[in-house]
This record gives C-alpha cells, structure tokens and sequence, in this order.
C-alpha cells in the first residue's frame, strides 16, 4: 500500500527508501516518547508526587517500564551518601599525607645514618660540606 507524504503544501507519493526511512523516524520517535514518559514519571517519584505518579503510572506501564516508587530515595539520603563520600575522601587524604610525611622522617633519619658512617671513615679535622 502506498505511503503518503503530507509534510510538504502538495502530497507526494514516498520512495520505498523513504518509506523505510520514515518507519525508522517512528521508531526513534516511540523510544523518545517511552523515555519522556519515563523521565517524567521518576520526576515525579523523587519529589515525593504520588498522585501525579499514579495518574501517570498506566502510561508508564505501556511503555513497557516497571516502577516502584521505594526505588528512588529522598534528598536526605542523597545529601548522606555524599557527606560518606567526603568523609572517604578526606581520610583517604590524610591518610596519604601521614605515609608521605612518615617517608619525609624516615629519608631524613637514613640520611643522617648515612653522613654518620661518612663522617666515621673521615680522618679527623676533615668534614664534609
């Protein structure tokens, strides 16, 4: 069956290759539509609107997406997750300087071993710059 092409002020009859090429602008145009739906339906999770999620919760299923609205945590918990993070990183960096600085005393102390032994095979009234 023909296809026709209302797009432009005058129809036209569309080429096989347009007509697959259509096909494929409808396909990505459903799977955006799914992600809207989808999009809009966790908005609405995250800010707590569980009427507006229930209103929206048939379109969700068509678009072959399950919700559940314990999926999606409060700000709080989010706010919590990245306090943890901080706290990781910070001790993480500490812990780093402490090992570094540990390293600093530890090169210090084998230099001071090692000018000691030169010092030692020195004969005496000759010192080292």
């Amino acid at each position: 069956m023909p296809t026709w092409c209302s797009c432009s002020k005058s129809p036209k009859l569309l080429s096989h290759e347009s007509e697959s090429t259509l096909s494929f602008h409808m396909h990505e145009f459903r799977i955006y539509r799914r992600k809207l739906i989808s999009t809009i339906a966790t908005g609405y999770l995250k800010n707590g609107d569980q009427e507006s999620f229930r209103s929206f919760a048939p379109m969700v299923q068509l678009s072959g997406r399950n919700f559940d609205p314990s999926d999606y945590k409060n700000d709080r918990v989010d706010s919590q997750h990245k306090l943890k993070i901080l706290l990781i990183v910070i001790t993480t960096l500490m812990a780093s300087a402490i090992i570094a600085f540990a390293a600093y005393l530890i090169g210090k102390w084998r230099a001071r071993q090692r000018l000691a032994r030169l010092m030692a095979t020195l004969p005496e009234g000759i010192y080292p710059l």
